[in-house]
């Protein structure tokens, strides 16, 4: 792959072929695993709404198959960056598993072709070869730890002042305690506590992994937990085992074929430990809650919205008050409702946001606002790519985007904040690389001769491209 005339030209070869052979590959496979995972969660949850509509027609296969192949083309071979882990990951818990209950739940072919579409338009506009302006300010990195240190114990003063300390939080619970966070909860911590789980806690848990401090780990998974006995949400109690995940993939680096093959062996497991345990607690947590919530409640926004009105940005943080929603109720209870259950908070994000909003035109707009968002992503990470903490404030992304709305996504759960974060690191000293030109090679060998034979030595300098003297 090489930079001519301003533009990226691809020159595939063995290793490129062999990537992209293992890509499609696992991909197919996940598609497989997901197939077998849906139909034990329909076996097993029925009764809300996961159904298999038989016989599954085989032009739906096939063509789920085909739009998964053409997508993985698109598809980062590395994951090389915070971006392309979130990118894949995103594509793998959102795509494969909606395209799994379409064609088992025999929704309508237009469900099918437009979130292929909308994947086609982020993957595109994730990859452009747009190369945005970085800068780093001197101090930002040490200003930013400083924020983050002290916003985690301002956060951890009001857990304490909440009263809701518990060392035992069945997981049964968590949802008589969500309901009484929500309720009691200040504005203050309604902001803090997702900013905390999704991007304060794992940057600093990150740092404090990398620079060995042990004392300093303990202490923060502690808050980790008291956050989630304090809200019941049981993102937050998982959060440390993803971003240790996290951590091994900004370590090696590897093929982004491991993304698809570790959620096999997930899928996998869960199964295996459902029927180790003799319960249903883990396929429940572990495959309907992750993979085919979303994607049931996808399809049930697309139903929905596609034979009513839509609500034009009218439940956006940012115009909640400017502009009068067409329903008395909230989008996420409105779709609990449609699903039979008026309690329940069917939050969802991606497509759904879009089109919620929009119709077809805000699923499609919506895309590409994802894309940039990566491409944004990709930039403030740019030279970062070896620091644990530009890994760490992405780690929580996929689900964030998963199952809220962007602007809730970006604000309330902080992943704006995660992109200040990120950008603030110090990006890493380029290596100097020597002068293709014959003259500037001889001028180096000559300075080391002199400095060999002399006793004098030369410096390159240390300074960031901007600050180089001449």
């Amino acid at each position: 792959m090489r930079a001519h005339s301003g533009r990226l030209v691809i020159r595939p070869g063995p290793r490129f072929g062999r990537a992209l052979f293992w890509g499609l590959t696992t991909q197919l496979l996940w598609l497989l695993c997901c197939l077998w995972s849906y139909t034990v969660v329909a076996r097993t949850f029925q009764y809300e709404g996961y159904v298999i509509v038989a016989p599954v027609a085989a032009t739906k296969l096939l063509a789920v198959v085909l739009a998964l192949i053409g997508l993985s083309f698109l598809l980062p071979r590395r994951l090389a960056s915070p971006a392309d882990y979130v990118v894949v990951g995103l594509f793998d818990i959102s795509f494969v598993p909606f395209c799994t209950y379409w064609a088992f739940s025999n929704q309508p072919w237009w469900q099918g072709l437009l979130m292929t579409v909308y994947w086609g338009l982020v993957l595109l506009v994730s990859r452009l070869p747009v190369r945005l302006p970085t800068y780093y300010v001197k101090g930002a990195q040490n200003t930013m730890f400083l924020v983050a240190r002290g916003l985690v114990l301002l956060g951890a003063i009001l857990i304490l002042a909440g009263g809701h300390l518990t060392l035992r939080l069945p997981l049964a619970d968590v949802y008589a305690v969500r309901t009484v966070w929500a309720s009691e909860g200040s504005w203050m911590s309604m902001y803090l506590f997702p900013w905390m789980a999704f991007v304060l806690l794992p940057l600093l848990l990150a740092h404090a992994w990398k620079n060995r401090r042990l004392g300093e780990l303990l202490i923060l998974g502690f808050t980790t937990y008291m956050l989630f006995t304090s809200t019941g949400m049981k993102g937050y109690l998982f959060m440390p085992g993803l971003l240790a995940v996290v951590l091994l993939l900004a370590k090696w680096q590897p093929s982004s074929s491991f993304v698809p093959i570790g959620l096999g062996a997930f899928a996998g497991t869960m199964i295996l430990l459902d029927n180790i345990t003799r319960s249903i607690n883990w396929s429940s947590l572990g495959l309907r809650r992750i993979f085919f919530m979303p994607a049931h409640l996808t399809s049930a926004y697309l139903q929905f919205f596609a034979a009513n009105p839509v609500i034009r940005l009218s439940e956006s943080i940012l115009f909640r008050g400017w502009l009068t929603s067409p329903y008395s109720t909230s989008v996420t209870y409105l779709i609990g409702a449609v699903l039979g259950e008026p309690a329940m908070d069917a939050n969802n994000g991606l497509i759904s946001d879009g089109f919620a909003n929009f119709g077809i035109v805000g699923s499609l707009v919506w895309a590409v606002l994802l894309g940039i968002l990566i491409m944004l992503l990709r930039a403030a990470t740019e030279r970062r790519e070896n620091r644990l903490e530009a890994w760490a404030v992405a780690a929580m992304w996929p689900g964030a985007l998963l199952s809220s709305a962007l602007t809730t996504s970006l604000l309330t759960h902080g992943l704006a904040l995660g992109l200040l974060m990120a950008w603030s690191l110090q990006p890493e000293k380029p290596a100097i690389k020597s002068s293709n030109n014959e003259q500037g090679r001889a001028h180096s060998v000559g300075i080391s001769r002199d400095a060999a034979a002399g006793g004098v030595s030369s410096s390159a300098g240390d300074g960031w491209p901007w600050e180089s003297r001449r």
